[in-house]
C-alpha cells in the first residue's frame, strides 16, 4: 500500500457557506437545524472526496461507479444506476467517461445480445486499488475522534431520518401542521 499525501483544500475551493462557522471560530453554530447540518456535511464530504480523487483524474461519482463494477462484476447500465441511485442518462455519461479512459468497457450480454454489459478493464482494476486506498484515508479522517458507539448511534438516527423522508415521499400530498414542528 502506498502512502497517500492528500491535497490541501484552500478557502477558495470551499463554498463560503461551509466556511462561515469555521472561519468565525465558532465551530458548528447551535442555531443550525439538523437538515441544514446534514446537507452541509454531505456537501463537505463530497468536496473532500472529489479533492482526494482529483489527482487520479476522477470525482466521487466516477470512483464509486468503478468500485461498484469491480465489486459486482459485469452488469447493465440500468443496474448500476439503480444500485447507486443515479439517473440512467447520468450513469451512461459517467460510463462513457470511464470507457474513454480505458477503465471500463461495454460488450453484448452473451445470453441476450440486445443487452449491453459494463465490465472493468485491467487498467480499471489498478485504478480501483488506488481508489480503495484513498477511500480508506478519507474514511479514517471522517471518523477521527468519533467513537464506534457514536458512529452506531449516528447511523441509527440517520436511518430513522431516511425512513421518515421515504414516508414523506410516499404520501400523495404533504400537509404541514406548524404547531407540532420540532425545529431541532
Amino acid at each position: 500500500m502506498s502512502f497517500y499525501n492528500p491535497p490541501k483544500l484552500t478557502h477558495t475551493s470551499i463554498p463560503s457557506e461551509i466556511l462561515s462557522a469555521e472561519t468565525l471560530g465558532t465551530g458548528l453554530s447551535p442555531w443550525r437545524r439538523v437538515e441544514t447540518t446534514l446537507m452541509t456535511t454531505a456537501t463537505t464530504m463530497r468536496l473532500a472526496y472529489d479533492a482526494c480523487f482529483a489527482p487520479l483524474g476522477l470525482n466521487l461519482t466516477q470512483a464509486s461507479m468503478l468500485s461498484y463494477i469491480v465489486e459486482f462484476g459485469p452488469t447493465t447500465q440500468s443496474s448500476i444506476a439503480s444500485h447507486l441511485g443515479h439517473g440512467r442518462a447520468a450513469t451512461g455519461s459517467t460510463i462513457d467517461q470511464l470507457e474513454q479512459r480505458g477503465l471500463v468497457e461495454r460488450f453484448s450480454d452473451p445470453d441476450d445480445g440486445r443487452v449491453r454489459l459494463v465490465q472493468v478493464t485491467s487498467q480499471g482494476i489498478e485504478m480501483a486499488e488506488r481508489i480503495r486506498e484513498l477511500d480508506l484515508y478519507v474514511s479514517n479522517e471522517l471518523r477521527s475522534g468519533i467513537s464506534r458507539a457514536e458512529r452506531r448511534a449516528l447511523a441509527s438516527v440517520l436511518n430513522r431520518l431516511q425512513l421518515n423522508m421515504l414516508r414523506v415521499l410516499s404520501q400523495d400530498h404533504v400537509t404541514t401542521d406548524l404547531s407540532s414542528t420540532d425545529q431541532y
